[in-house]
């Protein structure tokens, strides 16, 4: 379901109005995972990893070089330390035994206080340029809804406002804009707040 909290908008909208702190407009989109969209499975020589953090192992080590080692640590340490709603995921998929595509699956946490309880976050996301126009997003975004269909969550796929392809993309993988909203840094951590409801046409 879809959460606004207008209170605690106009709360975080004073406090950090008067220090001008508000970053660029971003807009929220967002899916049921049990929306009816069409499933694309990935052509052949691609595979689908599915990786999970542990007490031993803080992030893939075939993403090395792939992603910053410092943001995958950040996420293994707010794993452990703030989240109380389950564990983040990565959806990687591989060509001849290489990653070429990732999509992190973050659950709700303080950073994303509009979201339901059992409501995923998807992102970042990354295709190697030699792999891309190749619907290795359209399948990863599938097979996360698949997978997690049965939680009857909701996907949530958040970018700035004048990110053009990234809004490309989530329309075209059956998202829908929700809300507008902001993103305010409090000691180096992110956190996004939805200020307005998109009314639907």
């Amino acid at each position: 379901m879809f959460h606004v909290t207008s209170n605690l908008n106009k709360q975080v909208s004073s406090q950090f109005g008067k220090t001008g702190g508000w970053h660029v407009r971003y807009l929220f989109y967002g899916m049921d995972c049990t929306s009816n969209n069409s499933d694309s499975a990935l052509k052949g020589g691609y595979s689908f990893e599915i990786w999970r953090p542990s007490f031993v192992s803080a992030f893939p080590r075939c993403l090395i070089g792939c992603c910053s080692i410092s943001l995958l640590l950040l996420w293994w340490i707010m794993h452990h330390l703030f989240s109380i709603h389950g564990r983040h995921t990565i959806f990687i998929v591989l060509h001849e035994g290489r990653p070429v595509h990732y999509t992190v699956v973050l659950p709700k946490s303080f950073r994303f206080s509009f979201m339901g309880n059992a409501d995923l976050q998807l992102g970042p996301s990354w295709t190697h340029p030699s792999h891309r126009r190749k619907g290795l997003l359209r399948s990863t975004v599938d097979s996360i809804r698949i997978h997690y269909r049965t939680s009857h969550c909701r996907l949530w796929w958040i970018c700035r406002e004048n990110n053009f392809t990234s809004n490309t993309a989530a329309r075209r993988l059956g998202f829908t804009a929700q809300a507008t909203g902001r993103k305010k840094r409090i000691l180096c951590i992110s956190i996004f707040v939805q200020q307005e409801r998109i009314a639907k046409e």
